[in-house]
């Protein structure tokens, strides 16, 4: 979820607001996430889509909401499950805490 998370980021950065007017400058996204327990399901009748939910879910929302545009935010404990993790997945991801960031 953390390299999706940066490749998004970085994709929309290239991604020019008007193909005609390059002064307009690039997509800014914000990204969030949160690790933990989620209940996925198929909803709809005429237009079924799978869904997730949870409390983690919710938080990984607030997550990208309270971000700020260009960059990756995500929670206290995802940030130490990918400090242990990294090495596992052969990737390393250097995380800079932001300090208290207030969330519904």
């Amino acid at each position: 979820m953390a390299a999706f998370s940066l490749d998004a980021v970085a994709a929309a950065r290239q991604t020019l607001i008007d193909t005609d007017d390059e002064a307009k400058g690039t997509l800014q996204v914000r990204a969030g996430f949160d690790s933990g327990p989620v209940v996925g399901s198929v909803v709809g009748t005429t237009y079924k889509k799978y869904t997730l939910f949870g409390n983690t879910v919710n938080t990984a929302s607030r997550m990208e909401s309270t971000g700020v545009p260009g960059s990756v935010q995500c929670t206290k404990r995802a940030a130490e499950l990918l400090a242990k993790e990294q090495r596992g997945i052969g990737q390393e991801f250097t995380v800079e805490e932001r300090g208290e960031v207030q969330v519904k």
